[in-house]
């Protein structure tokens, strides 16, 4: 009886499935700050990306070209307006979906 070893393939996959899986999380973490994000002029909601920042490792930014603090504003609140939260609910988001979405690919990945 011969044995392969499956683990160069399994590393593979897994490299794979973890950048999905980050992905999937960020996404989920943008629908949820859009859903949330205060709309006055829509800048601020405009301004929200997602980006890849190297392998399997995902960032939500926003602000990024206003000429001003609002994101920070909007979040925290200040002493003449109250907080907004949306990124926030966002992170919350992203960890609630980021193991579920882990274990499948996980699953996938050693089929």
């Amino acid at each position: 009886m011969t044995l392969t070893s499956r683990i160069p393939a399994v590393r593979a996959a897994l490299g794979e499935a973890m950048d999905e899986t980050a992905s999937q999380a960020a996404a989920a973490a943008k629908r949820v700050r859009d859903a949330h994000c205060p709309v006055d002029t829509s800048a601020l909601l405009r301004s929200g990306i997602v980006q890849q920042t190297g392998a399997g490792r995902f960032q939500l930014r926003e602000g990024d070209g206003l000429p001003d603090a609002r994101a920070s504003y909007t979040e925290y609140g200040t002493s003449r307006q109250a907080a907004q939260p949306h990124m926030t609910p966002a992170a919350d988001e992203a960890e609630r979906v980021l193991p579920i979405a882990a274990a499948a690919a996980l699953r996938k990945a050693l089929r």
